[in-house]
């Protein structure tokens, strides 16, 4: 897992800096079409390489059985209507509309109805048993999994924003501006993984981690137009080096209290709950910042920016070219406001961080498994392991 996760973490760190590029370069559009080669090239790979084996011999009727259909379309449902909510609020619709408020209500009600439904006796096999939140500190670890998505992608997402709506960078020189979080990132949750490897212990990584964190996003919130690189350099090394510290030993975390056979479950809900995290790390700043925009942006001595501004629209131009089509003296004035409004996002991610680095006190210290018998594994490492034994 933790090389699935150091891959994904570059490829999420990469983005930024290759959309700048494409975005300058070419047209918005080709971000999306870039997917798709790099899409089907990965699905066919893992048809040829990813082998995997499972002990019990069952039909395809069986398996088919096994699905817990009923329990994915409630969780799809949820998710859909909450994204939907999420993604248009403040952008097409103002946070009050009840085209936000519905589909998001909505949504919250089907996701209680999914556990709902999950912890009952018709469903045979859940999707996220509710089990493996049986004990303190896999529920606690699933909350800063959660917790620790979120401030990823706050970071990633609105760090931009500063650069673009304050310094006034291009998107592509926005994405230089976050290599430090490529270049730091991937060293630190490797070394973070080695700790907790060679003590057997996954508290203390995550204590440093959140420490780390809390300081970084504390920091930024004192970013002006007048700051230095080196300090947002400094500030967002100081996050990404929390980052990578948090991630890896949260899995252990989870795991170790939970039995063999909840592996690969535990391993699916932690991977979820940090995707959904990345939801609101997205929404929750995008709506401080619209606030405070709205807030702010009345008493500016052009009032005509009101209209382009009001409603969803400050995340979305904080861009040098939007910002370099006013006069000199309301350009001052929207730099101004930019900075103020991310000191209320970057307050708020700090309370958040400071939450995940209390909480992580709840975890108990369980002792991690050295070995790990399962019913599933791959084909040609067992192939491997029954040649040495005849061998032998």
């Amino acid at each position: 897992m933790v090389f699935i996760f150091l891959i994904f973490a570059v490829g999420s760190s990469m983005g930024p800096f290759v959309g700048g590029v494409l975005v300058d370069r070419a047209t918005w559009r080709c971000i999306f079409y870039i997917s798709l080669p790099a899409a089907g090239t990965s699905l066919f790979l893992m048809l040829i390489f990813l082998q995997v084996e499972y002990r019990k011999q069952t039909t395809f009727e069986q398996k088919m059985k096994r699905i817990d259909w009923f329990g994915n379309f409630l969780l799809s449902g949820a998710v859909i209507s909450i994204l939907y909510a999420l993604t248009y609020a403040g952008a097409l619709s103002p946070w009050s509309s009840w085209k936000v408020i519905f589909p998001l209500v909505l949504g919250i009600i089907v996701y209680i109805i999914f556990h709902v439904y999950e912890a009952s006796s018709y469903c045979v096999e859940p999707t996220i048993p509710l089990r493996i939140f049986g004990n303190r500190t896999s529920t606690i670890a699933f909350i800063a999994t959660f917790i620790h998505g979120m401030l990823t992608y706050w970071t990633l997402y609105f760090l931009p924003v500063y650069f673009q709506g304050v310094l006034q960078s291009t998107p592509t020189r926005s994405g230089v501006q976050l290599l430090p979080t490529v270049i730091v990132l991937v060293p630190f949750a490797i070394f973070a993984a080695l700790w907790t490897t060679k003590t057997g212990r996954y508290k203390p990584p995550q204590f440093v981690g959140w420490a780390f964190m809390v300081a970084g996003l504390g920091a930024l919130s004192t970013l002006d137009p007048n700051s230095s690189t080196a300090k947002w350099a400094i500030f967002q090394t100081l996050i990404t080096m929390g980052s990578g510290m948090i991630n890896t030993p949260l899995l252990p975390a989870i795991q170790a209290g939970l039995p063999e056979s909840d592996v690969a479950a535990s391993a699916a809900t932690w991977s979820f709950m940090r995707d959904f995290g990345s939801i609101w790390g997205v929404s929750i700043p995008g709506a401080i910042l619209d606030n405070q925009f709205n807030s702010i942006v009345a008493g500016l001595s052009d009032k005509g920016i009101a209209d382009r501004l009001v409603g969803g629209s400050a995340y979305q131009q904080a861009s040098k070219e939007f910002i370099n089509s006013f006069s000199p003296n309301v350009r001052i004035e929207l730099i101004d406001t930019y900075s103020r409004s991310l000191k209320i996002v970057w307050y708020v991610a700090l309370g958040f961080g400071i939450l995940g680095f209390i909480i992580t006190w709840g975890e108990k210290e369980i002792a991690l498994r050295e070995t790990l018998e399962t019913d599933y594994g791959m084909k040609e490492r067992k192939a491997k392991t029954l040649n040495a034994s005849n061998n032998a």
